[in-house]
């Protein structure tokens, strides 16, 4: 059961670059003009709007990570998961879409002004993610070679496990099948 959090963590952090990404664009983008014109000019505080906008994309990203739930058949049969951790797994979803469209938001925010800045944050934020891709495939190369068996191995290491959400998700979900209490902290 080794590939699954690797697996589950790779989803993870192909939905995070995803969504960070098209913040880069438009922000997170989940206000309707509806919503423009109708809760903006309310007397609401921006926070309480910004905090039902987030929620509300929560909600309709996790409505998406329902579908999970029908991959019990041949995630039990497979890896012996049971309906705890599949909800964790689910719920673990939740976290991730959540951690991204924050980090949308703050994308969009800190870099809609300025090409240039733009430009240096996806630069920093891609070149994170190919750093740990790289030093991941390289670790894998140097023990084994390039072997299915080598990349999980590579990736269920204490380096994947410091990336920001792909890693962090990884760990817990493989600290809460093997209950190692240790990584679920």
């Amino acid at each position: 059961a080794r590939e699954l959090p690797v697996l589950a963590g790779a989803f993870y952090g192909l939905m995070f670059v995803i969504l960070v990404n098209s913040g880069f664009k438009n922000g997170a983008s989940m206000f309707s003009l509806a919503d423009v014109n109708l809760i903006f000019p309310a007397p609401i505080r921006p926070r309480t709007v910004l905090y039902y906008g987030l929620f509300r994309q929560l909600g309709a990203s996790l409505l998406l990570g329902v579908f999970l739930l029908f991959q019990y058949g041949w995630l039990h049969s497979l890896y012996g998961v049971g309906a705890g951790a599949l909800v964790l797994i689910v719920a673990l979803y939740g976290v991730s879409v959540f951690l991204a469209q924050v980090a949308a938001m703050l994308a969009y925010s800190f870099t809609s002004a300025s090409p240039r800045r733009r430009m240096i944050v996806k630069t920093c934020v891609y070149g994170v993610l190919a750093a740990f891709v790289l030093a991941v495939v390289a670790r894998a190369a140097l023990s084994d070679g390039l072997t299915l068996d080598s990349l999980i191995a590579a990736a269920d290491s204490p380096l994947f496990r410091i990336m920001p959400v792909v890693g962090w998700t990884a760990g817990i979900l493989r600290g809460a099948m093997t209950g190692d209490k240790l990584m679920l902290g």
